[in-house]
């Protein structure tokens, strides 16, 4: 099973990659292969691991392809042939560097009832539900974070997490 992810270093794809190395024996049951895909190199991929088990209790077990060129991605039909990917350095400070995540925690019920409530600046992270902690999206400010919700945890600097707004 291929599943892709647009960036490295961004707050939901974090818990996924983690919650499928958590699942992974699951697969192999089954005789599954899983290969994870990424826009970014994979000289990235390594410290994302890294963060990855800091963060979520387990680095991936599984393959992680590096796709810059997006030549995977546009041939699975991953991304729209006319996608743009933001360039960035990899900045650990300034939030704004990190590009903005499409959906979520892909419980898209809860996510969407969530979305109209709140609005685009969270994400959830895999398996959310309602009343879990949220993540704050990268292109918020920590100002506008701190005068919207208040405190937050933030395991890595690219995640920053609050609780449920109400």
């Amino acid at each position: 099973m291929l599943f892709s992810h647009p960036k490295d270093f961004t707050p939901v794809c974090t818990t996924e990659l983690g919650y499928m190395s958590k699942i992974k024996p699951e697969f192999d049951r089954r005789n599954v292969k899983i290969v994870g895909l990424s826009v970014d190199s994979t000289g990235d991929h390594g410290e994302w691991a890294n963060d990855i088990e800091e963060t979520q209790g387990q680095a991936p077990n599984y393959p992680l392809i590096g796709d810059p060129d997006f030549k995977v991605s546009k041939l699975y039909g991953m991304l729209p042939a006319d996608t743009f990917v933001l360039r960035r350095q990899l900045q650990r400070v300034d939030h704004s560097q990190y590009l903005v995540e499409v959906a979520a925690g892909r419980h898209r019920v809860d996510e969407d009832e969530l979305h109209l409530l709140v609005g685009p600046e969270v994400s959830t992270p895999v398996n959310w539900q309602q009343g879990e902690d949220v993540i704050i999206a990268g292109s918020v400010s920590d100002e506008e974070v701190k005068e919207t919700f208040g405190d937050w945890e933030a395991p890595k600097l690219y995640i920053r997490v609050v609780p449920q707004p109400r």
